[in-house]
């Protein structure tokens, strides 16, 4: 099986979010930017992720 290299997390709160997974995990979280809401997630070397705004189901 192939190592994870990327992955995403949903968040009704991503900035609180973000600060959580600081603290807890190390990891390094900063907003990026475009006409969606989303955050850019170092954890180590090989392996990023993002954090995106959750949206409510009825305004897909």
């Amino acid at each position: 099986m192939g190592r994870v290299i990327h992955f995403e997390i949903n968040a009704g709160d991503p900035t609180r979010l973000a600060g959580f997974y600081e603290q807890v995990s190390g990891w390094t979280v900063q907003a990026g930017s475009g006409p969606h809401p989303f955050w850019l997630i170092n954890d180590c070397p090989g392996i990023d992720g993002s954090m995106l705004l959750r949206l409510p189901w009825n305004s897909l």
